[in-house]
């Protein structure tokens, strides 16, 4: 008589991965700090990309001694009646009045029509 012997194959099952309650609370927190860090950055590149665009629209001259808004106007805005140019300039510099000081920065801003 002979004896025969197998072998079986046994596969040992692992238990599933389980997650502490611990373990979902850092996990979560991580998944709530990586959405905070990327709604950042979207409204932080959209900030400058808006900073961009305006920069991009405005002119700056530095007012020189003797220098007028008449003057400044016509020589920037030729094609556009000096009197409208002066005003736009005027508003948006919230200028009170037509007197301007050496030194002073005004923005020119090239959404003026006719530029």
């Amino acid at each position: 008589m002979t004896t025969q012997t197998f072998t079986a194959n046994v596969h040992v099952a692992r238990p599933a991965l389980r997650i502490t309650r611990r373990g979902r609370m850092v996990l979560s927190s991580l998944v709530a700090i990586a959405s905070l860090l990327l709604a950042l950055f979207v409204v932080l590149a959209w900030g400058v990309g808006a900073a961009e665009a305006s920069v991009e629209r405005e002119a700056k001259v530095v007012v020189q001694e003797g220098q007028t808004l008449w003057g400044i106007a016509t020589s920037h805005y030729p094609d556009l009646a000096p009197e409208q140019a002066i005003w736009k300039v005027r508003s948006v510099n919230d200028l009170r009045s037509d007197q301007l000081v050496a030194g002073t920065t005004l923005v020119l801003p090239s959404d003026v029509e006719g530029r």
